[in-house]
Formats: structure tokens, C-alpha cells, sequence
């Protein structure tokens, strides 16, 4: 159950950032607000990022402005920030890691002493030791906070969600209202991206609607079409995957 929350959450916020990007250019575009300073901005933005870096942009262009004077974030500073998301990526996701190795270690039936863990695993996988005098376990409150033993559960949910994202919501928005329906089965035709607003209500029928009471990836696999993979994952972070199209951010 906690498994399947952690995939609610982290699509939710996925699809409500396309949502709120979607909403934010179409509200603009029809009430003519929006500064032509922001929207000429925007359009450079994205022809020189390619078509991949649209999205967020437009948001950060409506959002993002000096409230004294309502001028946009400057050119250079968001293609700066554009580019951070793919900042040490591995460091980042190797902590996680090592937190979900401590859990599921602290809860299996070998006795381990919680800082010697840490210990050991900050140097087999981050190459860092841990530093002295400190007791990370004592602070890592989803070790008996209802987590237990299911720490992984954050990264992995995001390579779930990551895939399901990029398959079927990305191509077109949330907001879309091109026509897709299940087939008898229940699936999706084909495991080809058919994006639109009714796959936003597939994904409430699929994932949402049954909640806990299912396997997770099996909800998932029901909503692909196909099995997940970790591709659209590795391709956020910036690595390459062989047979794969460019980064899918």
C-alpha cells in the first residue's frame, strides 16, 4: 500500500505540473494578458532548447517575474536552471539508495547496529564516509514511521511514474482532448504513446481507482499496455540507453 501511494503521489505531481503548464499558456493566450516581453522569451527558450524544454518553460515565464516591474526571468539564468535538473544526478540518487538498503537491512532478521550500516554503506556506494560523531539512522524517522522496509519505494516509484509520464501524458498534455480508450481488456491498444485527456481518466480508472488494493506494477502494466521500464528513468538523468530515442526531459 505504501508502494502504491508512492506512485500516486509522484504522478500526481508530475501531472499536475503539465497540468498547471497547460493551463497557465491556455488561460494567457485566451484573455491576451500575458506580456509580450514573456511570451517572446518563452518562444527563444524553446527554439534553442528544442521542443523537450516547452513545457516548463511558459510556467516559469508567467511565475517566475520581478514583482516590482512583472519583468520575466532572464534568458541565461533559466536556461541555467534548465540545466540543473541534470546536476549530479548520481550523487543524488545514490542517497536514496543507501537509505533504502539501511531500512530494508534494520528489518530483516540479522541483528546490524544502525550506524555501522550507515557506515559501511556510505562507503560501498557513495565512496564518501560517513561523517564522525554523527547517527543518521536516529534521524531517519521513515525507519519506524510507517515506511518500514519500504524506503524504496520513493525511487522506485519514480522510474514507474517517469515511464507512465513520458509513454502516455507527455506528447500531447494532460489537457488534451484527443480520443483514447481502453480496449476490452482493459489496456491501451498498443504500447505506443496515445496521449490525451482521456488518458488522464484512464489513469484515475487504472491507478488511482483501485488504490492499495492491487499489485502496483500490475495497475501499471494495465495502464502501459505493456511492461514498465526503467528507460524514460535513465534518460532523465542525462545517461544514454542503447535502442532508446534522445533524453525523454
Amino acid at each position: 500500500m505504501v508502494f502504491s501511494g508512492s506512485i500516486h503521489l509522484a504522478a500526481s505531481v508530475r501531472a499536475s505540473h503539465l497540468s498547471v503548464a497547460e493551463g497557465l499558456k491556455n488561460s494567457n493566450e485566451r484573455k491576451g494578458t500575458l506580456p509580450a516581453t514573456q511570451v517572446t522569451a518563452a518562444d527563444e527558450n524553446q527554439r534553442a532548447l528544442g521542443p523537450g524544454a516547452s513545457r516548463p518553460v511558459k510556467p516559469w515565464h508567467c511565475c517566475l517575474s520581478w514583482w516590482g516591474t512583472g519583468n520575466a526571468i532572464p534568458q541565461d539564468l533559466l536556461g541555467k536552471l534548465i540545466k540543473s535538473w541534470l546536476a549530479n544526478p548520481g550523487l543524488f540518487h545514490l542517497c536514496p539508495i543507501i537509505l533504502a538498503k539501511l531500512d530494508q537491512a534494520l528489518h530483516m532478521q540479522t541483528p546490524s547496529y544502525p550506524a555501522q550500516e550507515n557506515a559501511r554503506l556510505c562507503e560501498e556506494i557513495l565512496g564518501v564516509p560517513a561523517t564522525p560523531g554523527t547517527h543518521l539512522p536516529a534521524t531517519f524517522g521513515h525507519l519506524a514511521g510507517s515506511y518500514d522496509a519500504h524506503s524504496y519505494g520513493y525511487l522506485c516509484s519514480e522510474v514507474y511514474t517517469t515511464d507512465t509520464f513520458h509513454t502516455l501524458f507527455k506528447q500531447d498534455g494532460v489537457l488534451s482532448g484527443k480520443a483514447h480508450t481502453l480496449t476490452e481488456g482493459g489496456a491501451p491498444p498498443s504500447c505506443s504513446p496515445a496521449p490525451s485527456q482521456q488518458v488522464a481518466m484512464d489513469y484515475r480508472s487504472c491507478i488511482l481507482r483501485p488504490g492499495g488494493s492491487k499489485d502496483a506494477k500490475g495497475m501499471v502494466k494495465l495502464f502501459l499496455g505493456c511492461d514498465p521500464t526503467q528507460d524514460a528513468f535513465l534518460l532523465s538523468k542525462g545517461l544514454q540507453v542503447e535502442g532508446c530515442k534522445p533524453p525523454a526531459c
